[in-house]
């Protein structure tokens, strides 16, 4: 009977530790850890995006100058336009490898030279990113950034 008992309360608890990891991420006192996990789910180009609107919207409080405020709009303008172009190319390159993998003679050549392309462009388009995100951190000054800090931090503890 003790067996039993003991048994049961070793699977019990095997069954609750991992919820206990499931749950770390909403966690009220932590928020650092859900700000850090909301972050992870976003690709590159959302981070660079919600970055830019959060300056944006919170621009009269930490007193952006309306030529910084153009800056980043410009800046996200051309960023955005630049992405749809090249994740345009990078879908044709993809239809591309997809049309002559269905010819019955492969030839593996011109499907190598299409991926190399396609990666290609997905790297150039990760280092635009980089480049456009280091671009927008040097927009404000130092004075602003922290103030922007401040106001992300008390953002992500109202969540929780």
């Amino acid at each position: 009977m003790k067996n039993k008992i003991a048994m049961l309360i070793v699977a019990v608890c095997i069954c609750i530790a991992p919820l206990s990891y499931a749950l770390a991420d909403q966690c009220p006192v932590c928020p650092k850890k859900a700000m850090m996990a909301s972050q992870d789910k976003m690709d590159f180009d959302e981070k660079f995006y919600h970055k830019a609107k959060f300056m944006l919207a919170n621009a009269s409080e930490v007193n952006l100058s309306e030529a910084q405020q153009d800056k980043i709009l410009d800046l996200k303008m051309r960023i955005k336009k630049s992405m749809i172009m090249k994740d345009a190319e990078i879908k044709v390159l993809a239809l591309n490898i997809m049309e002559e993998l269905k010819k019955d003679d492969v030839n593996l050549d011109i499907v190598n030279t299409l991926i190399d392309q396609k990666y290609e462009l997905k790297k150039a388009k990760a280092k635009e990113l980089a480049a456009a995100f280091t671009e927008l951190c040097q927009i404000p000054s130092k004075e602003q950034k922290t103030q922007l800090k401040k106001k992300w931090m008390a953002k992500m503890t109202e969540k929780n």
